[in-house]
């Protein structure tokens, strides 16, 4: 079943956390339409991704949450999750009331509706169309800068931590 995972066309893949007497452990999720594969291992990230077999030698695409350790392989192409980005939009709608997330979020929707709509096997969108939806797309992404422009960093002598200052969930 592993093979048939690695070579899928589109690879689905996710992580939760789960209790193993008493211990914390994740369970790296690698899932197509039909198939499903489950590891429980003690880590979370590479290891665990590496140990399970699969995302490591996919050759489609790769269709993770928004967890960086799994866009960072190479032997596929990498696509963001449509659920997810949906879900972390309604929570920053939600949150921190930003009326682009909830822009963003209609956009998204109605971008799948128009792709849905395009007879198959085509299944995408015209130039003129796709260009339309990638200028709206910037447009509602520009407003959302706006809503957070990039903070002053205080003076050296005043950080009290290394690197960058924390971002909230709305800018990330």
């Amino acid at each position: 079943m592993k093979g048939l995972l690695r070579d899928a066309e589109v690879l689905h893949v996710d992580a939760s956390g789960l209790r193993v007497p008493g211990k914390w452990h994740w369970l790296p999720v690698a899932s197509t339409d039909r198939l499903t594969s489950y590891e429980v291992h003690a880590k979370r990230g590479h290891e665990a991704m590496d140990d399970a077999g699969i995302l490591g030698a996919c050759t489609g695409t790769a269709v993770p949450d928004h967890w960086k350790p799994s866009c960072k392989y190479d032997a596929c192409a990498h696509a963001l999750c449509h659920a997810h980005h949906l879900r972390e939009l309604h929570c920053i709608d939600t949150q921190y009331p930003q009326s682009w997330a909830k822009d963003m979020a209609a956009l998204l929707l109605a971008i799948q509706a128009a792709v849905q709509a395009t007879p198959a096997p085509a299944m995408r969108l015209a130039p003129p169309e796709r260009e339309a939806c990638e200028t709206r797309y910037d447009e509602v992404v520009q407003s959302g800068f706006a809503a957070h422009p990039t903070p002053v960093s205080p003076p050296e002598s005043e950080r009290r931590k290394r690197g960058r200052p924390k971002q909230p969930p709305a800018v990330n």
